[in-house]
């Protein structure tokens, strides 16, 4: 199942994937992804796991950003998948 989820006046769009990863017995597992695509020039930089984006960002139109943690607080990670 794949869900796009698309805002006015942003800058970015959401892609969720859900799908059926394996059967244990009666239960199923569900894995979801959500890929947020970006239009803007922001960079993203990998981590040295090389397993998640994390994406380094001090402005967003729709909100007034003030920071209280110097460098962590502007990181957030983005599950990539292969």
């Amino acid at each position: 199942m794949q869900v796009t989820r698309l805002y006015r006046n942003k800058e970015h769009a959401e892609v969720e994937y859900t799908f059926l990863m394996r059967e244990l017995g009666a239960l199923l597992n569900l894995a979801t992804i959500v890929l947020i695509v970006s239009i803007s020039k922001h960079p993203f930089y990998m981590d040295i796991h090389t397993e998640h984006n994390l994406q380094v960002r001090n402005y967003r139109e729709d909100w007034d950003l003030e920071k209280t943690e110097p460098v962590a607080g502007n990181y957030y990670p983005v599950f990539m998948f292969s």
